[in-house]
């Protein structure tokens, strides 16, 4: 289904990025000043990983970890998923919903120009707010709910793990089960 919509027409144009140096202080600070729930994660112009506000309250707050002494790339998801700035916004929603991310960086052959989040979408085609909640109502839940490993977001502490159980109920990384 297409909707004629490209992504470079809903993109965040200047996406916010930080070095792969960075603690987790500095870069909520970042987070603050520019007014943005995440950042591209760089080094030496190369993306290496996404920090989200949830990956610092989960990974560094909540488990009483000084936020100056932890470094982005230890709590950073590293599996960063791109799209091309010419690829159809239902084409993004559907790569958004197979690999359960909710913004996806925007790479053409200079590198990095923008990212595209669900919320952009839905600020330039608010009719597919229903197409969003119908078909991609399980965001952070994996597919498969058996006790096979599967790739996602730990529901306890909200890492990426390509070894996610489900252990009671509960889909979870090999820390928390």
């Amino acid at each position: 289904m297409e909707t004629g919509l490209k992504v470079c027409d809903a993109m965040t144009k200047s996406p916010v990025y930080v070095n792969i140096d960075k603690n987790a202080y500095d870069c909520s600070k970042i987070m603050s000043l520019n007014h943005v729930g995440n950042l591209i994660v760089m080094d030496e112009g190369i993306i290496k990983g996404i920090v989200t506000e949830r990956d610092i309250v989960f990974n560094v707050i909540a488990r009483d970890k000084n936020p100056k002494k932890i470094c982005v790339k230890d709590i950073m998801s590293k599996d960063v998923v791109t799209i091309s700035p010419d690829s159809d916004i239902y084409a993004a929603m559907v790569k958004m919903k197979d690999f359960s991310v909710r913004r996806l960086p925007v790479i053409d052959s200079s590198g990095l120009i923008g990212i595209l989040s669900v919320k952009d979408i839905l600020r330039v085609e608010p009719q597919l707010f229903d197409v969003i909640s119908e078909k991609f109502v399980v965001w952070d839940k994996p597919k498969i709910l058996d006790t096979q490993n599967f790739e996602g977001s730990c529901e306890m502490c909200g890492n990426y793990s390509n070894d996610l159980t489900n252990k009671e109920g509960s889909i979870c990384c090999p820390d928390c089960s």
